[in-house]
C-alpha cells in the first residue's frame, strides 16, 4: 500500500513536470526534419555525386538518428503518463517504426563510418547505405502521422 502511494507521487510529479516542459513534442522534430532533409540531400548527392554531398548527408543523418534516439525517451514517458502505456495499433506501430527507424540509422552510420567511400559505390553495401537514407525518410512521416492522430483525433468534416 505504501509502495503503491509513493509511485503515485512519483507517477503525479512526472506528469507535473512532463506538461510544464513538453519534451516530447519539442525534441520530436529534430529527429523528423533531419531525416527528411537527409534523404533530399541523398537525392541532390545522386544528381551531383560531390563528397560536400555525401558528408552532408551523413552527418545530417548521424543528427536525425541521435535525435531520434533521444525523443523516444521523453516519447515513453508520455505514452506512460497519458496513456498508462496502453497498447493501441497507433502506439505499436509508433514504437515498432520508431526502433526500426533507430537501428536502421545506427546500420547507415556504421556502413558510411567503415568506408565513407562506399557512397560513391554501385556495391551491395552502398545500395543498403542510400536505400536507409531513404527508407527512413519515410518511417518518418509514418510516425509522425500517427502521433498526429494522437494529437488531434478523429477529423470530422463540418
Amino acid at each position: 500500500m505504501a509502495l503503491d502511494k509513493l509511485q503515485e507521487d512519483n507517477k503525479k510529479q512526472w506528469k507535473e513536470w512532463y506538461r510544464k516542459y513538453h519534451p516530447h513534442p519539442m525534441l520530436v522534430h529534430f529527429p523528423i526534419a533531419f531525416h527528411l532533409f537527409a534523404g533530399g540531400l541523398d537525392l541532390i548527392f545522386f544528381m551531383y555525386p560531390k563528397e560536400s554531398f555525401a558528408t552532408a548527408v551523413f552527418y545530417t543523418f548521424f543528427a536525425a538518428t541521435v535525435t531520434g534516439g533521444l525523443a523516444m525517451i521523453p516519447g515513453i514517458m508520455s505514452w506512460w503518463i497519458n496513456y498508462k502505456l496502453a497498447f493501441t495499433y497507433i502506439f505499436i506501430i509508433k514504437l515498432l517504426l520508431s526502433l526500426i527507424t533507430l537501428l536502421l540509422g545506427i546500420v547507415g552510420i556504421l556502413i558510411y563510418i567503415d568506408d565513407p567511400d562506399i557512397v560513391f559505390t554501385q556495391s551491395f553495401p552502398s545500395i543498403v547505405y542510400h536505400s536507409i537514407i531513404l527508407l527512413t525518410s519515410f518511417t518518418v512521416i509514418i510516425v509522425a502521422y500517427y502521433g498526429a492522430k494522437l494529437t488531434w483525433g478523429k477529423v470530422r468534416s463540418s
